[in-house]
């Protein structure tokens, strides 16, 4: 076994595992779906498999990493390989968010109807779709925390003012507030208009 640094594990190892028909050792499991024990030498590559995602997907923690490969996976030293995998890799180092209490940037009024106070942002840029959208214009009421996310080509007021209008405006209203995030294309003086 590839795994047995000393002679003491050994057996513990084999109580543990078996050879299928094509000599592949597995990790017995007591609900029957064994384990596929990875050889020290795949170990990067079954972490990176489970843990890079699409370019459309966010990138799982070390909890989620390890639940997922240890659904079909086992080696010695598998959540300490994973947590080490998580914390070198680069994306998730930008993108993790410091876990302190941000203040908000102001007061805003408690909604007294739907759509009366609602929040518009833009997502993206995402992978551009057979329709030409690469990005998501998102709409948030207060009161009721319904949401709305329209795709749209860019983020031009023009185009903003127009879903707002078209979408949102047309079957919930004007309300008496929308909160943006005060972007180029929400300050513009032809949104403002709008």
């Amino acid at each position: 076994m590839p795994f047995a640094s000393s002679k003491t594990q050994e057996p513990i190892l084999a109580e543990m595992s078996f050879l299928d028909d094509e000599g592949i050792i597995y990790r017995r499991q007591s609900n029957s779906k064994h384990q596929l024990v990875v050889p020290q030498t795949l170990v990067q590559d079954v972490i990176k498999a489970n843990h890079n995602p699409p370019p459309y997907v966010a990138h799982p923690g070390v909890k989620r990493t390890h639940s997922l490969i240890s659904l079909y996976y086992w080696w010695p030293g598998i959540r300490r390989s994973i947590e080490e995998y998580v914390k070198g890799c680069d994306p998730c180092q930008r993108r993790k968010e410091d876990r302190e209490f941000v203040a908000p940037l102001g007061e805003v009024d408690k909604p007294r109807a739907p759509f009366k106070v609602t929040s518009m942002d833009i997502t993206g840029p995402y992978l551009k779709t057979p329709r030409g959208n690469k990005y998501l214009l998102t709409f948030i009421c207060h009161l009721t925390k319904y949401v709305e996310a329209f795709p749209i080509p860019d983020q031009t007021a023009e185009v903003c003012a127009r879903v707002y209008a078209t979408q949102i405006i047309t079957r919930h209203g004007s309300g008496s507030k929308l909160i943006t995030d005060q972007g180029c294309a929400f300050m513009s003086s032809f949104f403002q208009e709008t």
